[in-house]
């Protein structure tokens, strides 16, 4: 028994162009996806820690801190805890102590993969020990170059409390980071020096954590969790699909139609 092979039908060669022009327009109309980077297991050596302190980098007097992953206890599971130690402040001065862990795991580069447009923070914070006032400081931070930036615009708080609490941030752009600049009159940030979003150095994501004494105030210790660290990075289309027109409801119905069509002859040809 012999067999024959025939070049495909026009109308199925139509067919297979429309619903190759029909994935083509789609692909490049959609816009640029987000980019999310997070963290709720908080492995010590997936973060590296900076600490800020007058010359190099605790304004006042002198302070520390430390920041470990605990393995229970978060919300849930492990956590990363922070621990400020701040001594007595000099007459007239305070004690600040800046810290900000940042994730080494996540590298965004604006001139590879876009201008950033926006950033949505969130994350679970408790205070864990030596709580009062309103605990720690706390809000984004990134590195570009050797610059740290932290969020400016507006304050968070852990809070005193040990249960967990979530904060969210939506829609930060440049201008609501400072670069980290600790002075001894309560400075934490010159906010007058913001982060190039659109085709500086690589950027990498973390956070901060911040205490204070008063003015010529006692020292004291106060520690504060954080998990379900998460970071979204809304960056700007590519000129040709910011260019290209959407398909509207009527335009996909027209192209359905015009498949079914061509599918039907076919059929109707193959009997």
């Amino acid at each position: 028994m012999t067999c024959s092979t025939r070049g495909a039908s026009p109308r199925l060669a139509g067919l297979g162009s429309l619903i190759s022009a029909i994935a083509t327009i789609a692909a490049l109309s959609s816009p640029t996806a987000a980019q999310t980077v997070s963290d709720n297991t908080f492995l010590d050596t997936n973060w590296a820690l900076y600490l800020f302190w007058a010359g190099n980098f605790t304004a006042g007097s002198l302070g520390s801190t430390t920041a470990t992953q605990v393995a229970v206890g978060g919300n849930p599971g492990a956590f990363r805890n922070v621990t400020n130690v701040l001594d007595a402040a000099p007459p007239g001065l305070q004690t600040i102590v800046v810290s900000m862990s940042i994730y080494r795991l996540f590298v965004y580069d604006p001139g590879v993969s876009g201008a950033i447009t926006s950033i949505n923070y969130s994350e679970d914070a408790a205070c864990t020990a030596g709580c009062f006032g309103q605990g720690q400081s706390t809000g984004p931070a990134l590195l570009q170059g050797a610059n740290i930036y932290i969020l400016s615009s507006s304050t968070v708080v852990t809070g005193p409390a040990l249960t967990w609490a979530n904060h969210t941030l939506t829609g930060l752009t440049a201008a609501d980071f400072g670069l980290v600049r600790v002075m001894s009159n309560g400075t934490l940030f010159d906010n007058t020096n913001h982060p190039n979003f659109s085709a500086g150095a690589p950027i990498v994501f973390g956070f901060f954590r911040a205490n204070g004494t008063g003015v010529s105030g006692p020292g004291y210790t106060l520690s504060a969790g954080i998990d379900n660290w998460r970071v979204t990075i809304a960056a700007a289309g590519l000129p040709v699909a910011a260019a290209l027109p959407t398909l509207g409801g009527w335009a996909l119905a027209l192209l359905a139609f015009g498949i079914a069509l061509i599918g039907f002859a076919w059929t109707r040809r193959a009997r």
